[in-house]
């Protein structure tokens, strides 16, 4: 018979434990370096639109001693402002009320500390003009029906989700160019992206354009008699991408 040592078993369980540690490494791979070089870049892409749509904003104010006869007064000629743009062609479905106050009116002469001067109704109506060539004809009838001032929002499409794709895109692949001609620089090349981010604007609103009476009527005096002048602006839809890619040296 045989004689098996104990030393003889525990090299031979040593050697299989050290083949399955080695295997287990092996079937790992390389460990990645935290340190490796890394390049990291910004972009931003623009599409423009073209405006569709705007909101028209008309103001009726009414003084009176009596708030009662103040507020009175304010609907009788926002009764007549509505019916001026409704004759204009505006929808009832577009017209609707943003704001309605009443409140103590203020006067004051010189150095003296103001005093109660009766009181002021304010009766605010927003108009959705869904063509933006038709925004100066608006504004002229609700000029002519009593409105005291004019406001104008003018919007861009109602949805932006191709453009703001496609702005992305072009932030993309400025952002890699730019990673690109880094890595050039550098002597080396660009590796595999590690990280990708963006950031978009939201839904733009344009500017802000106000008229009042005596702007008409001065373009009227002015030999002019067409619809109120309005030129609408394209709407820019931005996208910021940001990126992190892995640097390749060059063979030195």
């Amino acid at each position: 018979m045989r004689k098996i040592s104990i030393g003889m078993i525990v090299l031979a369980l040593a050697a299989i434990t050290a083949g399955d540690a080695s295997a287990q490494v092996q079937s790992q791979g390389p460990t990645p370096n935290a340190f490796a070089p890394e390049i990291s870049t910004s972009a931003s892409g623009y599409v423009r639109l073209p405006a569709d749509r705007a909101y028209v904003d008309f103001s009726v104010d009414t003084r009176n001693p009596s708030a009662a006869e103040a507020g009175k007064q304010n609907s009788l000629r926002t009764v007549t402002l509505m019916d001026a743009l409704k004759n204009a062609g505006v929808a009832q479905a577009d017209i609707v009320t943003s704001g309605y106050n009443v409140s103590q009116n203020y006067e004051s002469e010189g150095n003296r500390s103001p005093r109660p001067a009766g009181f002021i109704a304010r009766n605010s109506i927003r108009v959705t003009v869904a063509k933006v060539e038709n925004v100066g004809r608006v504004i002229d009838a609700g000029l002519a029906g009593g409105a005291m001032q004019v406001s104008v929002m003018q919007l861009g499409p109602v949805d932006t989700n191709d453009a703001r794709r496609r702005a992305l895109a072009l932030a993309v692949a400025d952002a890699r160019r730019d990673a690109e001609a880094m890595a050039a620089a550098a002597g080396g090349s660009l590796g595999r992206l590690i990280q990708l981010t963006s950031f978009s604007s939201p839904s733009p609103m344009m500017r802000e354009m106000s008229y009042n009476q005596v702007v008409v009527t001065g373009m009227v005096a002015g030999g002019y008699n067409g619809p109120t002048p309005f030129s609408a602006r394209e709407i820019t839809i931005s996208a910021t991408a940001m990126g992190r890619w892995e640097f390749v040296p060059g063979l030195r």
